[in-house]
C-alpha cells in the first residue's frame, strides 16, 4: 500500500507538535542537566588557573630582569670547591681504587687545563660549561670511592661474622 503525498501531508498534519517525555525521563534528564549547569564554573575556574600559569611561565621565561644579573662567567665558580673536613676520609679511598683514582688525576689535569683556557677567554660559555661538568664529575667519583668503600666494609663484616659463626659451631 502505498500514500500519495497528499495522504502523507495530513497524518502528518495530524500530529501533535509535541511530545512531553514519561515523568521518569524527564526527572533524569533535569538530573543530568543541572549536573552540568554545576560542573562548568569549577571547568571553568581550572581552565583560567592554567592559562594563568602558563603566561607566568612565560614572563618569568622571557623577563631577564628575573633572573640573577651576574654574567655567565661570573656564575661558574673558577676556583676549587672549599676543601671538605671529611676529604681526608675519601681521597684515601680514591687511591685505593686504581681504576677511580686515574679518572680523579684525568679530571683534575682537565680542570686545569680549562682553567688555563678561561683565563684567556673568560666568556667562553662551553669552556665554562665543561667546567661546571668536570665539577661535577668529581663530586661523583667522591661518591663511587666511599660507596665502593662502605660496599667493602660491608663485605669484610659478612666475612668476619660468618668466621666466628664457624668457630663458635
Amino acid at each position: 500500500m502505498t500514500l500519495s503525498d497528499e495522504q502523507l501531508d495530513r497524518r502528518l498534519a495530524a500530529l501533535d507538535d509535541r511530545c512531553d517525555p514519561p515523568e521518569a525521563a524527564w526527572r533524569s534528564i533535569q538530573s543530568q542537566l543541572s549536573a552540568r549547569r554545576r560542573r562548568w564554573p569549577v571547568m571553568a575556574l581550572a581552565a583560567a588557573l592554567a592559562a594563568l600559569s602558563l603566561v607566568l611561565v612565560l614572563i618569568m621565561a622571557l623577563d631577564p630582569a628575573g633572573r640573577s644579573d651576574l654574567s655567565p662567567a661570573d656564575q661558574v665558580v673558577m676556583d676549587a670547591p672549599a676543601a671538605e673536613p671529611d676529604q681526608a676520609r675519601w681521597l684515601p679511598m680514591l687511591a685505593r681504587q686504581p681504576v677511580l683514582d686515574a679518572a680523579w688525576k684525568e679530571n683534575e689535569a682537565a680542570i686545569r687545563a680549562l682553567k688555563a683556557a678561561l683565563a684567556d677567554q673568560p666568556d667562553n660559555l662551553l669552556l665554562q660549561e665543561f667546567l661546571a661538568e668536570a665539577r661535577l664529575r668529581q663530586s661523583t667519583l667522591i661518591e663511587l670511592a666511599l660507596r665502593v668503600d662502605h660496599l667493602e666494609a660491608a663485605g669484610k663484616d659478612r666475612v668476619g661474622n660468618e668466621r666466628i659463626r664457624g668457630e663458635q659451631s
